[in-house]
């Protein structure tokens, strides 16, 4: 049996030929020229939903409502509620409507910066609209849109908050990470990875000597929050383990090799992570032509 597709199916020419009606990304660094009588309250956008399909934006939105979670099954489907949303277009919004209870293909949720800018993303797939309510506020032509989808390696509550920090630009100085518990240093060293895959850090040239703080380092996910930081500057990513710190020797990822890495505040590091694993990180570094000074 032959099943037609639902006659209200996203089309992407029609919806582009209607664009987003600001440049936020370059209109948010100046002055809004506001009418001084208005009550009208611009919301600050903080996520944007795009669809995988010709990168098509379809809303940005000030929260979404059960994406950060420490509890749910990663291979969960979970209703996801865009706060204070505006679509990219009217054409968007009524279509989005008429799409209720059908699927609308895959997407990403993306974090945005104070200037409305990407700064990293999570993938979502099958994404269904569930419903889209107009909100009761003094914010401008909003509305809350529900979706459900399955959330790619969902993220934590605890990457939220990281977020929030590069939003506000932060981290400004090294070393902002000690302290954190084993589970914190992972969703740390995830958002670096993320933030850097969509926002390349400049690359040094070969013969650079980086400078390592290893005070305080209780494991190895410490030895790549302080790696990257040597590297890439505060809040950086070089690595998360030793596959992947393979992989940023190979180039793209803030060093060019040869490089130097001066370690200091090491002393102790064999006994915190293992003398074996400490052997094994030298021998990656070492293959991938940098030196580490002292050597282990």
């Amino acid at each position: 049996m032959t099943i037609e597709p639902p006659s209200c199916s996203l089309d992407l020419g029609i919806l582009r030929a209607e664009p987003f009606p600001r440049d936020w990304a370059a209109d948010a660094k100046e002055p809004m020229d506001h009418d001084n009588t208005s009550t009208t309250v611009e919301p600050e956008w903080k996520y944007a939903l795009y669809l995988e399909d010709e990168d098509l934006l379809i809303a940005y939105c000030s929260d979404i409502d059960n994406f950060f979670a420490d509890t749910l099954a990663t291979t969960s489907r979970r209703k996801l509620t865009l706060r204070e949303a505006c679509p990219s277009s009217d054409q968007i919004r009524e279509t989005l409507r008429r799409m209720t209870g059908n699927p609308v293909g895959n997407g990403e949720i993306r974090m945005l910066s104070r200037y409305h800018e990407t700064m990293g993303a999570y993938y979502i797939s099958g994404i269904e609209v569930s419903s889209i309510n107009p909100t009761v506020s003094a914010t401008a032509d909003t509305c809350n849109i529900s979706i459900t989808c399955s959330v790619l390696d969902p993220p934590t509550t605890f990457e939220q908050e990281l977020w929030r920090m590069r939003r506000e630009g932060r981290p400004e100085v090294s070393n902002t990470w000690k302290g954190l518990r084993a589970s914190q240093l992972d969703a740390w060293i995830r958002v670096a990875q993320i933030y850097q895959l969509n926002n390349p850090a400049s690359t040094s040239p070969p013969g650079s000597i980086f400078s390592l703080d290893g005070l305080g380092i209780e494991n190895t996910q410490g030895i790549f929050c302080a790696l990257g930081e040597a590297v890439n500057g505060p809040g950086g990513y070089f690595g998360s383990g030793l596959d992947s710190l393979a992989d940023c020797l190979r180039g793209g990822f803030g060093a060019s090799a040869p490089f130097s890495i001066t370690w200091t505040g090491w002393t102790g590091l064999t006994s915190t992570v293992g003398e074996s694993y400490c052997t094994a990180l030298t021998e990656v570094l070492t293959a991938g032509s940098a030196t580490v000074d002292p050597a282990f």
